[in-house]
């Protein structure tokens, strides 16, 4: 990961962050070992991972400083630029769905940065690219040449049970920027708002975006949802707002929280437990929860999935006594029997899914 960043002028360092180098690795470090649709060829492992950030720490302290200096410094006039604005929002947000009336209401200190950089690539902006085309589907996500799994698989699973979610967190504004509503966990784990102003440049690979996509070229809110996540995760971390900051991975659980402001569980997967895991993911497709699995560093033989990644997880059926769970991959195709091929939707049974996966992530 360190040459993949190589050309970045900055080195991104993250302390107390629940983030690894490479990919998919553990409950607490689940990352994506390969970012689609080719993977990358210099992803470095990480053997263990770090301890996990207490309540109130990282994500917390950066807000509090911020809102406190609510006048120009050295540290917000440093990040000063172009891009992207982020507004910390201080009251926490009670009721899903009310973003769009909120967005020019919000209390609290507003922090400049610029753009993402990125590992590789050139902003641009797509010709004719718009938010949405026809709506917000699980189809419309793809994952793109950036380790990020972890969010991309998330942000699909909320676009399949909560579309509504994503359309009333995205709103143009009158000087042509995008407003992008996203939440974070305070230390009282309490939900605070933070609008996340972005101007509508990604980074292209030909036509299209180079990282999140759209299941066509023009749809741009996975770019933008992606964009915004970025600089959210980056300016709460206090540092500058990089690509590399979720390149170099995250947990499916937090993503859920950026993207519902509702608490989420994760919980361990393991062969032992495949009755009592039917059953959780079974409550959590009828309470329309939005869920992600973490397959392990090292998989068993014959696992139908890749090492080191986060897949969507849909729903589960019977079918002649037989207990299947439906998935995604995030790279919207790569299928057992299929790996170049499909849609990348597929079914297992559920003691496959028990060995083949290390831990489950339900959202709000």
């Amino acid at each position: 990961m360190r040459g993949l960043l190589s050309s970045l002028p900055m080195t991104i360092r993250l302390p107390g962050r629940l983030f690894l180098l490479s990919g998919c690795l553990s409950l607490l470090a689940p990352l994506c070992a390969a970012a689609a649709p080719q993977p990358p060829a210099r992803v470095q492992r990480v053997d263990s991972p770090r301890a996990p950030r207490p309540r109130g720490s990282t994500r917390a302290i950066g807000l509090t400083r911020a809102a406190r200096d609510p006048h120009p410094s050295a540290y917000t006039r440093g990040l000063a630029g172009k891009g992207l604005a982020l507004k910390l929002a201080k009251q926490p947000s009670t009721k899903l769905g009310r973003f769009v009336s909120a967005l020019g209401k919000v209390a609290g200190a507003n922090i400049n940065a610029p753009r993402p950089t990125t590992p590789e690539g050139t902003y641009g902006a797509v010709a004719n690219g718009t938010a949405f085309v026809d709506g917000v589907k699980l189809d419309d996500v793809r994952q793109g040449h950036l380790a990020d799994c972890f969010f991309v698989a998330s942000l699909a699973s909320v676009a399949y049970t909560h579309p509504e979610l994503i359309q009333h967190a995205i709103a143009e504004q009158k000087d042509g920027t995008m407003a992008i509503t996203l939440f974070h966990k305070t230390g009282s784990g309490s939900f605070e708002r933070d609008a996340v102003t972005i101007d509508k440049l990604v980074p292209l690979s030909g036509a299209g975006p180079q990282f999140a996509r759209g299941q066509v070229s023009t749809q741009m809110w996975p770019a933008w949802m992606q964009k915004a996540y970025t600089a959210q995760v980056s300016t709460l971390d206090g540092v500058a707002p990089s690509y590399g900051t979720i390149n170099n991975g995250g947990t499916p659980g937090d993503a859920f929280e950026a993207l519902t402001g509702k608490p989420s569980r994760t919980m361990s997967v393991s062969p032992a437990m495949s009755a009592s895991l039917y059953s959780a993911i079974d409550t959590a497709v009828k309470a329309n929860r939005p869920m992600a699995a973490v397959t392990p560093k090292t998989l068993p033989e014959g696992a139908p999935v890749h090492g080191w990644h986060t897949y969507s997880v849909l729903g589960v059926r019977t079918d002649n006594g037989k207990q299947l769970v439906k998935v995604r991959n995030p790279w919207g195709y790569s299928e057992p029997g299929d790996p170049n091929g499909g849609d990348g939707i597929f079914e297992i049974d559920i003691a496959t899914f028990a060995k083949s996966f290390s831990s489950l992530a339900i959202g709000g």
